[in-house]
Parts: structure tokens; sequence; C-alpha cells
């Protein structure tokens, strides 16, 4: 899944190459990344599998884009999330 996301970002102001993350299923919780420049880990919780596709992609743009103001733009991450996933392009 990622390589596709990989060219499909490569050309956006800002992007990087996650490198190696690592995705960790919860019991219970909401979804979140975490981690340092050496790598990084997302947090799932259950869900039904179209959101947790939404919620992986959600997350690794954060990280994606964890050193360009674009991160910290939910209305842009989301959009982006479901353009990737769904094909939507973002309200």
């Amino acid at each position: 899944q990622e390589s596709g996301w990989v060219r499909r970002l490569a050309g956006y102001p800002g992007y990087e190459s996650p490198g190696s993350l690592v995705v960790c299923r919860e019991s219970g919780g909401r979804a979140h990344v975490a981690g340092g420049d050496a790598g990084g880990r997302i947090h799932l919780p259950p869900m039904a599998t179209d959101e947790a596709r939404l919620s992986l992609a959600h997350e690794y743009l954060h990280w994606a884009f964890r050193r360009h103001p674009v991160a910290r733009d939910e209305r842009w991450i989301e959009g982006m999330a479901r353009l990737l996933v769904l094909g939507e392009e973002g309200q």
C-alpha cells in the first residue's frame, strides 16, 4: 500500500518517506502516531476495514509531513487520506 502512496505524495512540498513504521493494534483508544526520528509507530484501535484504512492513511500523513506545517492541518490531512484510500477529493 505504501509504495502507491509514496509515488503519489513524493511531489508534495514537505513530504518525507517515513522509512520504517510499525502498525500496532490496540484494544481501545483512538488512532495516533508516536515515535522519534529513528522510527515511528501508528497505533490503531479495532475498527471496520474502510475506517481502519482511512485512520492508517491519516496517521501516515501526519508522520510523513511531520516537519511541514501541513501536518497540523487536519482538513488537508483528512482530505488527502480520503483521496489515497477511497479516491475521493476532500471537502
